[in-house]
């Protein structure tokens, strides 16, 4: 994300959908660079899980005008609290980023597990999980070990977990190659308990398709029956396709916006 082409299209998209909260994946940033993109954005707050060796790093950026704090973050995942947030309650949020290698999943689905056991209340996960919930979320390539989808399988089962579904694309992601080398790919997805559907009864979720990146922009709508005055709630993801240096720039972006 540090040409100023991928950062210029970040300020695009960011100045449309106005998010109060942006979640950025595979940053490689080095905090000078954070800061820059911080003020570029302006963003007054800042959560970062810095890139270490392989692992890409991932930053949330977010208003001051919302009560939204983190409670802890790894290498592929950060979870944080809504305070009374678009509802009269509070509620949790988990950003995920899985990690592409798919035997090392299962450290995800261990941290998730573990997560929904020391906190309560309704809640959501969302973001790229690597992972594909069945043969038919993957078009092209060879196809994907059962056993790798039974591992993604399984902890959303035991999570209790609902998929919200989508509105478009049937793939997230593709590798933008032509004929019979092209991949799709559904591995971006939110899913929720069923505490959090019932705050919010009228979700719904539309993949955008967005030529400049490599993922859909997920955009989730949410109206909460206890709002007085609801307004949607939105999830964007979005991967650049930067060709800088990869050592201090973003091989991909990612943002989540609550508006």
């Amino acid at each position: 994300m540090g040409s100023s082409e991928a950062i210029h299209s970040v300020l695009a998209l960011v100045k449309k959908f106005d998010p109060d909260v942006l979640f950025l994946v595979e940053t490689k940033l080095l905090y000078k660079k954070l800061k820059y993109v911080q003020k570029k954005l302006k963003y007054p707050q800042v959560f970062v899980v810095d890139h270490v060796g392989r692992s890409e790093g991932l930053d949330v950026l977010y208003k001051d005008t919302i009560s939204f704090s983190v409670v802890d973050g790894n290498k592929n995942a950060i979870s944080g609290t809504f305070l009374n947030y678009l509802s009269n309650v509070s509620w949790h949020v988990y950003f995920i980023y899985g990690d592409p290698v798919a035997h090392k999943h299962i450290v995800v689905w261990n941290y998730l597990r573990y997560l929904r056991n020391v906190l309560s209340g309704p809640w959501l996960i969302l973001g790229d999980f690597n992972a594909i919930s069945s043969l038919s979320e993957k078009e092209g390539g060879n196809p994907t070990p059962f056993r790798y989808i039974d591992d993604f399988v399984s902890p959303i089962k035991d999570l209790e977990m609902a998929d919200l579904g989508y509105y478009g694309s049937a793939f997230t992601w593709s590798n933008n190659r032509l004929g019979a080398a092209n991949i799709k790919e559904r591995i971006d997805r939110v899913v929720a308990i069923a505490e959090w559907l019932n705050l919010f009864p009228l979700v719904s979720m539309d993949h955008v398709t967005t030529p400049s990146f490599d993922h859909v922009a997920l955009v989730v709508y949410v109206s909460g029956k206890f709002d007085n005055d609801p307004k949607p709630f939105r999830f964007h993801e979005m991967w650049t396709k930067d060709g800088g240096d990869s050592t201090l720039l973003a091989n991909s972006c990612s943002w989540v916006s609550f508006i």
